[in-house]
């Protein structure tokens, strides 16, 4: 996708990359994340063009339903990434990743597959005890 701005994804946690080209979209390498859900521990790639919000996950043919909400987690630390404090308007939770590195802009997503809220942005948004709105 010529002209489409990329961005790395860096963990907030531990300050390593989740850009991998273990597998691609679009010809694009992905942002790698560890899902949890009910009876489920996957791992999600996110494409890493601002605005295509193509997924693929691992193993393959597992599945993500609609509606379903997941924990996020980075697959270097395992930790699960920071949320910000405002639910999604739909109700769930809106985690985030830093843009790049040397950046405070973040990237930030709804754990919920499907949402018609789930955009992936450039913002700057607060991380701490100021209530924020997606």
């Amino acid at each position: 996708m010529p002209n489409s701005k990329l961005f790395e994804g860096i963990c907030p946690n531990c300050n390593k990359t989740l850009l991998t080209d273990k597998v691609t979209i679009d010809g694009e390498k992905t942002v790698h994340f560890k899902v949890s859900a009910p009876g489920k521990n996957i791992e999600l790639f996110m494409s890493s063009i601002f605005n295509n919000f193509k997924l693929k996950v691992l193993p393959e043919g597992e599945k993500i339903d609609k509606g379903l909400r997941v924990k996020i987690f980075c697959p270097h630390c395992e930790e699960e990434l920071p949320k910000i404090q405002a639910p999604c308007l739909c109700g769930g939770d809106i985690y985030y990743i830093i843009e790049r590195p040397g950046l405070f802009e973040h990237v930030y997503f709804c754990n919920t597959n499907g949402c018609h809220e789930q955009k992936m942005q450039e913002e700057k948004i607060p991380t701490g005890n100021t209530p924020a709105s997606p």
